[in-house]
């Protein structure tokens, strides 16, 4: 079949370039397909098209609750592994587990794990991708559409809800990007499709878990399609748990922005379940637009404490999520007096006719009284 199908591509049409397997003969692929150290993803490059790479996406809570009958739910035991979720083999769930447990120690139910593990899906999956900007040749997803609710392998979910892994691809994405490099601890922006720039502000900072400012650095760049720039190379701080903030801007417009949680072994987060308690202000309006409707979400911090991994859900006024949704943004970190203003879109169809608002979850919400936030709504305006 092989030497059939080069004779006949070479014959019928010589310049269509014949590639024979999906991983191998001008492509490079075999993974890895589970969890690696995040490093792993910037050393390990073929300088190809590299057409299989992939790692466990565990879904939401609401998807997993869709997916599993109650009594399966918790502990992780066989009815995950019938969706996928397998200690050993390809995916090796073992190496999401210890991440999740290292970043906060074990989770007490599938809620917690679910919700923890969104972290792990938006590093791995940033890190893939940004990884691949060095030479910038490609990365394809193995296997990214999930034909079965699965927990492996994808960015959004069978149900067509996107994890915190869509986002983190969509940052790393970006045609023009800037991103740390945990190999060398430097930055770099890639400019993959996105022209010439000239005179932009690069700024990183190094900020305490609580948001305070360590250190500062600026510079000045000018940057060329299908480019990657490495400007600078930070002193990181001998702190248990910090954060690196990037920011590429072009005078008063940030082009790029980007977030990083660090720690002084590695992966070791557990000072962040020390942080106080805080709220977001939360402020959205809908309105129509012809067969869609669209909403505006403004989210202030003006606490002194970061809201961690802020997570919005579209849903309708019967509690239940409208899917598919599509955000700007989300499963972001918002700094102590930071606002940030997020856009959502669905179709009238998958809205049921119903009221839309959007709740707001965090990892350090403070919850005492009520359930996650909706904030003040302008209702739907036609």
């Amino acid at each position: 079949l092989d030497s059939a199908l080069r004779r006949q591509v070479r014959v019928l049409h010589p310049l269509l370039g014949y590639i024979p397997s999906s991983a191998d003969d001008g492509v490079s692929g075999h993974g890895a397909y589970q969890l690696m150290p995040i490093d792993y993803y910037f050393t390990h490059q073929s300088g190809k098209l590299h057409s299989e790479r992939g790692l466990p996406a565990v879904p939401t809570y609401e998807s997993l609750c869709r997916m599993l009958p109650p009594e399966g739910r918790w502990p992780i035991g066989l009815a995950w592994a019938q969706h996928d979720f397998t200690m050993q083999g390809a995916q090796g769930g073992q190496s999401f587990v210890s991440a999740v447990t290292a970043h906060f120690g074990p989770a007490r139910d599938a809620r917690q794990f679910c919700e923890w593990a969104q972290w792990v899906n938006y590093d791995g999956y940033r890190a893939m991708y940004e990884g691949a900007a060095r030479d910038r040749m490609g990365l394809l997803i193995w296997m990214s559409h999930p034909c079965w609710p699965t927990t492996v392998w994808q960015t959004y979910d069978y149900y067509l809800e996107p994890t915190a892994a869509y986002f983190g691809v969509k940052k790393a994405c970006e045609p023009l990007h800037v991103q740390f490099n945990p190999v060398t601890k430097g930055v770099e922006v890639v400019n993959i499709a996105a022209g010439t720039h000239r005179g932009l502000t690069l700024t990183a900072q190094t900020l305490t878990a609580s948001g305070q400012l360590i250190r500062q650095w600026a510079d000045t760049i000018d940057t060329h399609d299908d480019q990657t720039l490495r400007p600078l190379t930070l002193d990181l701080p001998d702190e248990e748990v910090y954060f690196v903030r990037l920011r590429l801007n072009d005078g008063a417009r940030t082009l790029s922005e980007n977030t990083y949680v660090e720690s002084r072994t590695p992966g070791q987060w557990q000072a962040l379940c020390q942080l106080p308690k805080t709220r977001l202000g939360i402020t959205q309006e809908f309105h129509s637009e012809g067969p869609a409707h669209k909403g505006t979400v403004t989210l202030t911090n003006d606490s002194d404490t970061p809201a961690l991994m802020v997570r919005l859900n579209l849903k309708g006024s019967d509690g239940e999520q409208i899917l598919p949704a599509v955000y700007s943004d989300n499963f972001f970190h918002l700094m102590p007096g930071e606002r940030k203003v997020v856009t959502v879109s669905y179709r009238d169809e998958d809205g049921r006719g119903l009221e839309p608002h959007v709740e707001c979850s965090f990892f350090n919400q403070d919850t005492s009284g009520s359930g996650p936030q909706q904030g003040a709504s302008a209702g739907m305006r036609r």
